[in-house]
Order: structure tokens, then C-alpha cells, then sequence
């Protein structure tokens, strides 16, 4: 071999270590994610670790790696790195957390000798919770170590006081906070309250004196046990008056200024100085419901007046059913067609696309609470499926699902969510198996714990999926689901809220201020599902 032959073969060598050991571009650039909320960048994988900086919602981030939870991301952004949780990021693009490479990248905790003083951000630039940057602490509350009552104590927190939200657990239940002091934990999110944002109630009528005030948000029951319907949701801070308990003191028979009567769980109560619940009379009274008075004609759409949303008892038992399976209360997956894709159906909410107005503004936290999942494309949903095709694997993601994965399975295994928002039927015209189609999608979602809200379509009249709302409607009431009548609401609007095709819905700016909005078949249906979602995390979910 000539010495010349002999360097030739030296590259040629040469070149193939730099390919072999080199980082190809896509370890480089990692998964392109955005934060849906404002988050700690720490030096490692848990809230142990050391803040280097606080990302506003909205930041653009690359993934560079997982810890074994896949509850933190490894992330790189603005010439800063460090790891998030995963509760409030979204990808640009589907993916399953755990085919992300492990990484033992680690750095420095508190517990080690860094100063949360000197190394945290200062408590004003804590970042904001949804509602505000900070909350108010309603009763005394226990700050711990961690995200559950099984981690140590680490102060007392006294009513009262004010601390910053820096993120809270996916289950929404804990939130970690940071006092004026610097000092750092996790808390119950069942006692606080946006700081500033809710001014306490109106004390009932003079003579009538009060006994209690509600420590957080408080549902007000026909009787003493969840089984009972709501009649009420009642803020933090409400004065009530107490007119008696059921024979565990576990409940409370209430009433209020405003005239809501019924029962609360005693817990959530902070009676006045000497009242003890003990002291009550016991009563098992079931109060019956305040008769619907009929509307006022206030030249509002018609489709306000129709029945939205019907939510059963059997939805409970499915979400609590997949809280033991693990699901992530703060998640959502749709099964449907165009009209369920994310460019034009929930993802203006993620984006801040929206002005909900004061008639609407009740759903703002439906919105904090599932907005992570609204930015998200189910594998679930594309343009002209059918509901049979989510049990097929020829219409799953190759990037994303598992060989002979089904879609529904797929989406499952990938989101863990609570709710399933089905919307069906428009496609299937005339196809016989449509209802077991239907009811195989419904036991699948009941079998994994989601609750399945089934959604009726909108279609001009003697359309495709006016049959099959008649079927959707059937099954609802069959399985004892939620059903979201869209198809009914979307009756009212001109040309049932559709564009000249009569296929599309008409599109408008989710202005709820605007006439347009509110008769404009996209818009409303936009609207209606925060609706539908709504009954469904509060009557169910909470």
C-alpha cells in the first residue's frame, strides 16, 4: 500500500469516528416544547433543586432529556439550561415522554448549602399563578417538604398570609409556594385564594348574624353526602349562617345572605370564635332545589336557552375509577373530525386568542385548569375519521404510537387523561355500525376511567348527522355519560351555525363581547365545550 493510499484510508477512518461519535442535529436541537405557564428552571429534577431563573409562560424551549418519572424535562433556552416539570409544557409535536434519553445531569439542591435568598429569584419575580402572582393563605396551613401529607413539615403557614405560586402538582391539589421570607414548600391548594382577586362577600342581613365563612371554594348540596345534586358553588371567604349538621358533624346545613340554602362539608368551614359544630341541632333534611323562573327576553341567541350539558353521578365514579389508574386530572383528549382540530377548536384558549367578556368570565378557570392540554393535537383526532377508525392501527401515529397500537390506545397510553371529548357522526352517514362503534369507544374511556363526553354535531337540516345525533343522544342517556348537545344549540344559530358548505362551521373571533361570536357556529361551539368541560371538573372532577 503506497503512503498516499495509506493517508486516503486514514481519512476515510477518520471521517467515520466523527459520524459515529459526533451528535446528530436532532440531539442537538432536541424536541421543540413551549411553556403553558410560568415555571422554575432548576438545576435538577425536583423542587429540592436550585432556581436559576423563572420562564414566563410562553417561552419557547428545547428538550434535551427526561428523569425516570418523566415528571421533569431537561431544557435548554436563551443560552440558559436546566430542568422543568413536566405539568406546563406542550410539544410542537406529539411525542411519549418516556422515549426521551434518560439524563443524570444534576446540580446543586438547598438541602447542599445553596441560599434560596441568594440564589432564587426575588419572591416579586416569583412566577404568577394564573389568577395573580400571589394567593392568600385562607385558614392555618401545614407548608411541607413535598406534594403530599406523607413529606415533612417545614412551617406553619398563618391565615392570612400572602405567598407566591411557583407551580403546582398535576393533580392540581398542591401547589409550591414561596413566603415573603424565601422560604420554599408545598401546601395544600384547598386553602388558598387569588390575593387581591376575590373581595369577601356581603355579610347577610342585619339580624340575621353569621356563624362561619367558607376557607375555599365550597359546593352547596341538596343533603349531607356527595350523592347529593349541587345547588350551588360558593366562593372563599362567604359568611354563612349555620342552622344545623348531619349526625357525624361532617356536614353542615347553611344559609346565606344571598339566599343559597343547603348543605356544606364542615371542613371547609371557619366557624366564628366559640361556635363549635358539636353545638348544632342535628337535621336530615333534603332541601329541594329553587324552581327554574323562566328567562327574560333579552334579545340573547336562542341556543342559550337549550340544555348544554347533562353531567350524571356514573361520571364521578368513572374519574375517581381513573385516578387509581393514575390518569392526570388536568388532561383532555379528543376523538373527532376537522371540527376538533386544535387550529380551530380549543387552542385559541392555550393561545390567549379569546376575550370571554363578563358573561363568561365564570369559565376562566376551566381554562387555567385544562388549558395545558389545548394546545395539543390527539392522535385521536385528523380530518375525516370515523369513529370506528380509532380502533385501527393503520391510523395511528407511526412516530408516536407502538406497532399495532389503536389510536384511542395510543392517545391513552401517551396523555393519561380524565376526560375524553367526543365528537363523532358527521362522516358516518348511513354506516350501520356507528352505535357500537360509539359504545366500544364509551367502554374503552369507562374500562381506563375517563369520562367520556359524548357531543352531538352540527349539520343542516336533513344532514348526515342528524340520524346519528338521535343514536349519540340514545347512548348518552344508555351509559349514564355526560352529553354535550351541540347539535341542539347549533339549531338556533343561522344556517345551524355552518358556512355555505354546509359542512364547516362558520368561523368568527372568540370575542364573547361581539353578536358575532355568539351566533357564528365556531365561536359558540368553542364556547359550549368550556361549558360542557366545566359542569364536567366541577360536578364531577372536584
Amino acid at each position: 500500500m503506497t503512503r498516499r493510499s495509506v493517508r486516503f484510508f486514514f481519512f476515510i477512518i477518520l471521517a467515520g469516528l466523527i459520524s459515529v461519535f459526533a451528535p446528530s442535529a436532532c440531539a442537538q436541537d432536541g424536541l421543540a416544547a413551549q411553556t403553558t405557564a410560568d415555571l422554575n428552571l432548576r438545576t435538577g429534577p425536583g423542587p429540592e433543586y436550585v432556581v436559576i431563573a423563572s420562564l414566563s409562560a410562553g417561552t419557547r424551549v428545547r428538550v434535551e432529556g427526561r428523569d425516570p418519572t418523566t415528571g421533569w424535562v431537561l431544557v435548554t433556552t436563551d443560552g440558559k439550561r436546566g430542568w422543568v416539570s413536566t405539568c406546563c409544557i406542550v410539544f410542537d409535536a406529539a411525542i411519549d415522554l418516556e422515549t426521551l434519553p434518560l439524563s443524570p445531569e444534576r446540580g446543586a439542591t438547598y438541602a447542599e448549602g445553596a441560599s434560596p435568598d441568594a440564589d432564587d429569584p426575588p419572591t416579586q419575580d416569583a412566577p404568577p399563578t394564573p389568577g395573580g402572582s400571589t394567593a392568600a393563605v385562607t385558614t392555618a396551613l401545614r407548608m411541607r417538604e413535598g406534594p403530599s401529607e406523607e413529606d415533612a413539615i417545614v412551617m406553619i403557614l398563618k391565615a392570612g398570609a400572602t405567598v407566591a405560586i411557583l407551580e403546582r402538582s398535576l393533580d392540581g391539589y398542591w401547589a409550591h409556594v414561596r413566603t415573603a421570607g424565601g422560604v420554599e414548600g408545598w401546601v395544600s391548594t384547598c386553602c388558598l385564594a387569588p390575593a387581591g382577586a376575590t373581595t369577601p362577600p356581603a355579610a347577610p342581613p342585619p339580624g340575621a348574624g353569621w356563624n362561619a365563612r367558607t376557607a375555599a371554594e365550597l359546593n352547596v348540596r341538596q343533603g349531607p353526602s356527595l350523592a347529593y345534586e349541587k345547588l350551588a358553588l360558593l366562593p372563599p371567604q362567604t359568611p354563612v349562617v349555620l342552622e344545623a349538621r348531619n349526625a357525624t358533624n361532617g356536614w353542615a346545613l347553611v344559609h346565606t345572605g344571598a339566599g343559597v340554602r343547603g348543605w356544606v362539608a364542615a371542613a371547609y368551614l371557619r366557624f366564628d370564635a366559640g361556635v363549635q359544630i358539636g353545638d348544632l341541632p342535628v337535621a336530615d333534611e333534603i332541601v329541594a332545589a329553587a324552581p327554574a323562573s323562566a328567562p327574560a327576553d333579552s334579545g340573547a341567541p336562542g341556543w342559550q336557552n337549550r340544555p348544554i350539558i347533562t353531567v350524571s353521578g356514573r361520571a364521578r365514579e368513572i374519574f375517581l375509577h381513573g385516578q387509581t389508574l393514575g390518569n392526570n386530572p388536568g388532561a383532555i383528549s379528543t376523538i373527532g373530525d376537522c371540527n376538533s382540530d386544535i387550529g380551530v377548536y380549543l387552542g385559541f384558549f392555550a393561545w390567549g386568542q379569546y376575550t370571554l367578556g363578563p358573561d363568561y368570565q365564570y369559565l376562566q378557570p376551566v381554562i387555567d385548569h385544562f388549558g395545558g392540554s389545548f394546545a395539543r393535537r390527539s392522535v385521536t383526532t385528523w380530518s375525516g375519521n370515523h369513529a370506528w377508525m380509532v380502533f385501527d392501527s393503520t391510523y395511528a401515529k407511526p412516530d408516536l404510537c407502538k406497532p399495532g397500537e389503536a389510536p384511542i390506545e395510543c392517545e391513552y397510553r401517551v396523555n393519561r387523561p380524565a376526560v375524553f371529548l367526543i365528537e363523532v357522526g358527521v362522516n358516518e352517514a348511513g354506516t350501520r355500525t356507528f352505535a357500537d362503534d360509539l359504545r366500544a369507544i364509551i367502554d374503552f374511556a369507562v374500562e381506563k376511567g375517563v369520562i367520556p363526553i359524548l357531543a352531538t354535531k352540527a349539520d343542516a337540516p336533513g344532514g348526515a348527522a342528524q340520524g346519528n345525533n338521535a343514536i349519540i343522544r340514545q347512548i348518552a342517556a344508555e351509559y349514564g355519560v355526560p352529553l354535550w348537545d351541540f347539535g341542539a344549540v347549533a339549531e338556533t344559530l343561522p344556517n345551524n351555525g355552518l358556512r355555505a358548505d354546509g359542512v364547516h362551521l362558520l368561523w368568527a373571533p372568540l370575542d364573547y363581547t361581539t353578536p358575532d361570536a355568539l351566533n357564528a357556529g365556531h365561536a359558540v361551539h368553542n364556547l359550549t365545550a368550556l361549558m360542557a368541560l366545566d359542569a364536567v371538573w366541577r360536578g364531577a372532577m372536584q
